[in-house]
Parts: structure tokens; sequence; C-alpha cells
């Protein structure tokens, strides 16, 4: 330990618990029952299951759970009662929730009367599963069945080819201490750890156990992550609901989302910093009553850990659950001068600002599909409608006008730069640097010195990072036409014209942010299309330049047709 963190360690009043065992992957665990006539119902579209205390069972797929008789336990730790239910999405990056019986009084005239637990898993189609069709690497990410009669598969015993998580009782009673002091309003609980440490399930876990009961403020400062936040995004919500597998948003959450734009938080510390205190002014300003969940970036080396180190004391962090990398076993080889040596536990939780310390021990693994986080993140954010998702091309519809006029009072004039290295661009740069790019439309207080009398106008980051902003929604820049316009690809749901009337008529001005996100590839590199002509789609041949497929050119223009 370096003696200014052994300084830092011994001038704070920090009682440590006792270390507690990891619910994470090494306490995996899939179902340990058989599915037959005395304890199983089959039909056409759900099956109903009895099970008794000690049994449990996991199940992939889409599904709606529900509790038909007495409760049962979710993850050993979430008991659920009857009549209650829950839909559930699962994917191949994720452990799946375990499902366990309990001790209940049996009415002997019930439906399977041996057992004082019956559950119904349900159909739920939402569509998720034809993500493969657009991005072809992503296939079997989600349980995609068609000649099924079901949307979901139900794991029993024997079956090794998933993992479900468990929570044994030292771990328990971690989530559930800390998730009971949440109950003071005032409490602030910071999760953090290494990469592929468990961190962010932690985190999901301590939403779930609280939301049974009331609802809690959710921080999400992962713009890697695209799971609690739109893909690039840091944001703050309120959940009230608990949400088993996959977390699903359902868009109508109240809260502040911010636009990061950059995987790496060593890209624009400064600007990502101030993203944080702008959502924590918004969270002590209208979000106060609720006790607040925040769940940090992977990062606890170098720049990042004095990222963290910055995190936790502008929040004076009353809890901090830190997910420990040391001596944890892990599922897959990770370098050896990984942070295990560089950062022992007690020099970062020395940098962290906490007044109760729980460090949980963690087994490390990497998701399956990680190489294409941000591809999947991106598919389901453009491709869900409300609660469904239909993956059609993008191209296959008409692209979006807006204009870029700053009199028309639905345009978007300005055009940020969130790359320090660009100052100035001209209007052909304009075209090149947004054509083809995901970008977040936004609403910007923009001072009148910035004003300009020429549009697009360009914002540096350097500007931007003075400005107060909110993110409406991630679009594409499908192209600039030469007639004053954009043309572009929204998402398809009501809450985003929601927003862009709410935005509109506070007076704000309206910009296109461009970070570093690309569109997936398989959007404009499909293999055939179905249905009617599509719109804006060159017929000739493609040429590769440098032996490599040039997207852009395979999207002509509106106006040079």
């Amino acid at each position: 330990m370096s003696a200014f963190a052994a300084f830092r360690k011994l001038s704070r009043s920090t009682p440590e618990l006792p270390s507690y065992s990891s619910p994470f992957p090494n306490n995996t665990l899939s179902s340990n029952v058989k599915l037959g006539a005395r304890n199983a119902i089959f039909a056409d579209s759900s099956i109903l299951i009895g099970l008794n205390p000690g049994d449990y069972v996991t199940a992939s797929g889409t599904y709606t759970l529900k509790i038909v008789k007495g409760s049962a336990l979710i993850n050993s730790l979430h008991n659920i009662d009857s009549e209650q239910t829950y839909n559930v999405i699962t994917n191949a990056n994720e452990p799946l929730p375990v499902i366990s019986g309990v001790d209940n009084p049996t009415p002997k005239d019930s439906i399977l009367p041996s057992f004082p637990t019956v559950i119904e898993i349900q159909n739920y189609d939402t569509g998720i599963q034809q993500i493969g069709r657009i991005q072809e690497q992503v296939k079997g990410l989600y349980l995609d069945k068609p000649d099924s009669q079901y949307t979901f598969d139900v794991k029993e015993e024997g079956d090794n080819d998933t993992e479900g998580i468990r929570i044994d009782q030292s771990a328990f009673k971690a989530v559930t201490e800390v998730g009971n002091r949440l109950t003071n309003k005032s409490e602030v609980v910071l999760v953090a750890g290494a990469a592929f440490s468990g961190k962010l399930t932690m985190a999901h876990l301590l939403l779930n156990y609280i939301t049974i009961n009331s609802p809690v403020a959710f921080l999400d400062l992962d713009p890697n992550s695209g799971r609690f936040s739109p893909p690039g995004c840091l944001s703050l919500s309120v959940q009230s609901q608990p949400c088993f597998g996959v977390f699903i948003p359902n868009g109508e959450l109240k809260g502040k989302t911010l636009y990061y734009g950059h995987n790496s938080l060593t890209a624009l510390p400064t600007y990502f910093m101030k993203c944080v205190r702008e959502l924590k002014d918004y969270y002590e300003s209208k979000l106060l009553k609720h006790p607040l969940i925040v769940n940090t970036p992977p990062g606890i080396k170098g720049l990042g850990r004095e990222l963290l180190s910055q995190i936790s004391a502008l929040f004076k962090t009353s809890v901090l659950v830190y997910l420990s990398q040391n001596g944890s076993p892990e599922v897959e080889s990770f370098e050896d001068d990984f942070e295990v040596q560089d950062n022992p536990d007690d020099e970062v939780i020395a940098d962290l600002t906490h007044n109760t310390l729980y460090k949980v021990h963690a087994t490390r693994k990497k998701p399956r599909f990680l190489n294409y986080a941000h591809e999947i993140a991106l598919l389901q954010y453009f491709h869900r409608i409300e609660s469904k998702y239909d993956f059609s091309f993008l191209v296959e519809l008409p692209p979006q006008m807006v204009s870029y006029s700053r009199g028309d009072p639905h345009g978007v004039p300005h055009v940020v730069s969130l790359h320090q290295s660009i100052q100035k661009l001209s209007k052909e740069n304009v075209e090149e640097y947004l054509e083809a790019s995901v970008v977040a439309l936004c609403s910007v207080d923009l001072p009148l010195h910035l004003a300009s009398k020429t549009y697009p106008q360009i914002i540096t980051t350097n500007d931007f990072v003075n400005l107060s902003h909110d993110m409406i929604c991630l679009c594409i820049v499908h192209l600039i036409s030469k007639d004053g316009h954009y043309l572009v690809y929204l998402p398809r749901n009501s809450s985003v014209t929601l927003r862009l009337r709410e935005e509109t008529s506070k007076k704000r001005s309206l910009a296109f942010v461009r970070g570093d996100f690309g569109i997936p590839s398989g959007e404009f590199l499909a293999p055939h299309f179905e249905g009617r002509s599509i719109p804006y789609l060159v017929p000739e041949p493609l040429s590769k330049v440098g032996g490599v497929w040039n997207v852009r050119k395979n999207l002509g223009r509106k106006n040079q047709r």
C-alpha cells in the first residue's frame, strides 16, 4: 500500500464488515427438478410447475412468471406472493433467475395439491429474439425456437448449458442489510468494482430488493452498460418495480439523461465529471425523497480510479459495496497484471469516501457476446416499439425529414462535436462528419454569444462542456440534403414524441451531438431485404476500397436521384 493511501485509510472512520460470499457465477446452478405428470401441467401456451421447499427451477427465453399458489423465492432473495406476475426476459450474457419453492399451507383441493408452491410460466412474445435477423453475429443471444409452441425453455435437472444465480445465506445478509439501510431516504449506496466482477448485477439485485416495497433512484454512470441507460449515456431514473432477468427500461420513468458519447472515461474526463455533477444536482433538487443507488463505471486503476474517488466524495457516500477482485476465482483467463496486483482492495477502498463498507468477493467472467455489446444495445434501442421489438431493417422505412434552419421551431440548427481535436468544420465537413452516424438529439441552453448566422452551426467540445443539456433521444443521421434538411431515423416510441414536444415548448435550442458510436453494420450490410422496395438504396454493386466495403457509398441521396 502506498504511504498516501495508508494515510487516507487511517484518517477515516471506516468500520469494515465481514467479507461475504459472492451471489455471482461461482454459485450458479440450474434446475434440480424433472418435469413430469406428477409436478407439471403442460398447456398450449404455458407450463404449470409444482415446487417443494428446496426445489428450484430456471427458464431461458421470454416469459411471464405467475405465482398460482403459495409464494416463491426468486434468486433466494425476493419473496413473491400468490397472483403476482412479472415479465421476464433472459439472454446468454446474464445468468438466469432462479425460482425456488417455499413452505406454504397447501389446500387439498388446489391445483397440484401435493406442492405448496405452484408457478405458471406463460408465453411472452416481445420479438426481441429476432435481433439476429439484422446482426448475424448475435444470433443465440436470445432464445429463438420458431418451431416451438413456447417462447421459453424450462431447464431440468441435468441441463448444464445454462447458469442461474443463487444467493447463499452470507450474500443474502449483505444484500438485505444494504437494502434495508436504504429505507433511510437520505442514504446513498455506491456500488464499485473492477470490470466483469458482477458490479452491475449487484446493483440490480439491490434495486430489485428495494423496489419490491418502494421506489428507488438509480444513477447509472457506466456509459458502456447499455442496460439502465441508452448506449453512451449517463442517466438518473426512478425505478418503482423489480425487473427479473435482463433489465428493460419502460421509457416512462422520471429522471434525467445526459449524453457522454464515448466508451472510455479517459476520452473526456472533465466533461464526464460535469455530467455527474449535473445529475447529482438534479437528484438533490427533484428526487431527494428517494434513496439512491449509484452504479459506478468499472474503473479502479489510473484515471478511472481517480474519477471513482471524486464520485464517492461528491456524493458523500453512506454505504460502499465493493466487488473485490483479490483472491477471487476466475471463469476465464485475465491478464496477470490486471487490477489484482497493481490495485489491491485496501488501496482502492482507502481512496473512496464512505461510512460503511461491504466487501463482496466475486467471480470475474466476461459476457458471451461482449464484443458486440454496443451493437446489441443500439439495435434494441432503435427497434423497440413501446414494449415490443420490430427487427425490420431501418432502411426498409423512409427516414424522417428534420430542418436545420434556425427559423424552424422544430429544426435542429446546431451540431456538437464531442471530439477535442475538431474545432471547426465547413459545411462540406459537417456532412462528412454526421452522415451515417449515431448522434444524440439534445436540447441545449445556448447563450447569445455562441449564436451564428450560418447553419448548421458547429459547437465545439470546449464550449459544450460549459452548457446545460438534456438528451431527448438517440437518432441515426442518414444524410444531409442540400435543401436545408437532415434525413434521420428516430426511435419509434411515443415517449420520444412526448419528449420532443416538451423540449420544443421550452424554447431551448436543439442540437445533434456526435460522439464515438457507429451504426451496427448489420443495418446496411444485410444479405437481403423483404417486402417493398427500399428507399434511398443505390442499386449498383458495391466496390471495395482497400478490401473493405464502404458502407456510406451504398446510401444514395434523395436529391441526387
